[in-house]
């Protein structure tokens, strides 16, 4: 018989933001797998838990390049998953730790996906702090009120939809900035909505950076771990 599966979402990096639920199941399950980009890494998921976390378990690497290379993903993939099955056998149980939540645009997802071939074992996903609203919390930023709509963007190059996303939303959080940072402030100013969005950057940890002047970071390399939130002027208005 094999053990059980959780899939754990360690919030946003800042190990005070992991939940309860999450470190009593990261203190009694047998091994705790976290993603990391190369074999040097020690991954950001493994750091907050090893700052916050009692566990006895032990830690596995499993490794997942940064690529657009889909065979190279794909393989890395299903690697990682037949690891985690194995690991699983004899009544083993196992948690995979994510930052942020699980099920938002998460390797977790992916695993999920490779996983459902092995039939054999117990799942449960704990749903953890996402970077979005660590960012709206940080900035004391109510994200909608009322009947505004919001949506969640990772960017496009695509600067006409970026356009009819920002004149559709009341609030737009866009994702995966770090991309075509400076086309996004371009789009933004085109819709008049470049001084009422923000800049986060690693939020919650030690080289958190906040900003309200989108374009004092042109020509930077912009983290990964980035997000802009925009929001519409009258919306702020609303919360002041």
């Amino acid at each position: 018989m094999s053990g059980k599966l959780y899939g754990v979402g360690i919030g946003p990096g800042d190990p005070d933001l992991i939940t309860l639920r999450a470190k009593r199941v990261l203190e009694e399950v047998n091994y705790i797998c976290y993603p990391r980009k190369s074999e040097e890494e020690s991954g950001l998921a493994r750091d907050a838990v090893k700052k916050t976390v009692d566990y006895r378990g032990e830690l596995k690497g499993l490794h997942f390049p940064m690529t657009q290379d889909k065979n190279r993903l794909r393989r890395s993939r299903e690697s990682a998953a037949r690891r985690m099955f194995n690991l699983l056998q004899d009544e083993k149980d196992l948690a995979f730790i994510t930052i942020g939540n699980p099920l938002w645009y998460s390797t977790y997802n992916y695993m999920l996906n490779r996983l459902k071939y092995y039939d054999d074992f117990e799942l449960e996903t704990i749903p953890g702090v996402n970077s979005m609203d660590a960012c709206a919390a940080r900035l004391n930023l109510p994200l909608a009120s009322g009947r505004d709509k919001i949506v969640v963007f990772p960017l496009t190059s695509d600067p006409e939809k970026i356009d009819e996303t920002l004149e559709g939303y009341e609030t737009v959080v866009f994702l995966k900035v770090s991309r075509d940072y400076e086309m996004l402030i371009d789009r933004l100013k085109k819709n008049g909505r470049a001084e009422t969005s923000y800049l986060l950057s690693h939020c919650g940890r030690e080289e958190e950076f906040i900003t309200n002047d989108l374009d004092s970071y042109r020509g930077n390399e912009i983290p990964y771990m980035s997000i802009v939130v925009s929001m519409r002027k009258s919306q702020l208005n609303l919360f002041e």
